[in-house]
């Protein structure tokens, strides 16, 4: 189907999975852009290239997955979570539109991905990734980490407050942004924690308080934060900047 597919129900499941049915025997499955309204049904999508998704509605959840190629958006996202899974290690997921509404954002397989939101959302404990991942939230806008693997970098840029919510594990770089001046600009919730091989570098409008006692930082760069800053380490950890 070379021109867009718009697909709608009242609240049936949308399941588009022909490029991943019998393996290796699976025919070569192409859209144009996808949009799909399906109340409060799920939503699974699957196609041999790049994926193009266009509007999406739904509260039963989106999977959105490309055997050899990506995902990307070209039109708005309403969705209280949504999962994209790539097959190839060197693909990635760009969903640039800052108006996307999705509650819950899962990524999996690839590489630098860039995702941005205009709603509160979390980058949830199904994210396990080999390469760069870049999430990033509207002005004012908050942002919440769950337990996430990234074995490259992870950056977060967020328009409000960061908040630490589950185990993060950044095998690369770390580096959170958050442009909230308030008391709590960037904290971690109790039973949390931060672990780091290589450098993370903390920027805030406010204050910063990652206080969770299995924080595992190796190397802390303060770029600009304007209020105070609590870290608390683990093991032996070297601070420099301002």
């Amino acid at each position: 189907i070379f021109g867009g597919l718009t697909l709608n129900t009242t609240g049936g499941t949308v399941t588009l999975d022909a490029a991943r049915a019998n393996g290796g025997l699976a025919p070569r499955i192409e859209y144009g852009a996808v949009s799909v309204n399906s109340g409060a049904g799920a939503i699974d999508i699957t196609e041999t290239t790049t994926l193009n998704l266009g509007a999406i509605t739904t509260t039963g959840g989106l999977t959105a997955r490309s055997t050899t190629g990506g995902v990307v958006d070209s039109g708005a996202f309403n969705v209280n979570n949504a999962l994209f899974v790539l097959s190839t290690a060197s693909e990635s997921v760009v969903i640039d539109n800052a108006g996307q509404n999705i509650g819950i954002v899962n990524v999996q397989g690839g590489t630098n991905h860039s995702i941005l939101v205009g709603s509160a959302s979390t980058l949830g404990g199904s994210t396990s990734v080999t390469g760069n991942l870049t999430f990033a939230s509207a002005a004012g806008v908050a942002t919440t980490l769950g337990a996430n693997s990234v074995t490259g970098n992870l950056t977060v840029n967020s328009g409000g407050t960061i908040t630490v919510a589950g185990a993060v594990s950044v095998s690369g770089n770390l580096s959170l942004s958050s442009a909230d001046a308030g008391a709590s600009s960037i904290t971690d919730n109790l039973g949390s924690s931060i672990a780091v091989t290589n450098v993370a570098t903390l920027a805030s409008s406010g204050n910063i308080t990652l206080d969770s006692v299995g924080n595992d930082f190796n190397s802390v760069v303060l770029n600009g934060v304007t209020g105070n800053a609590q870290i608390d380490d683990a093991n032996n950890i070297t601070v420099s900047g301002t």
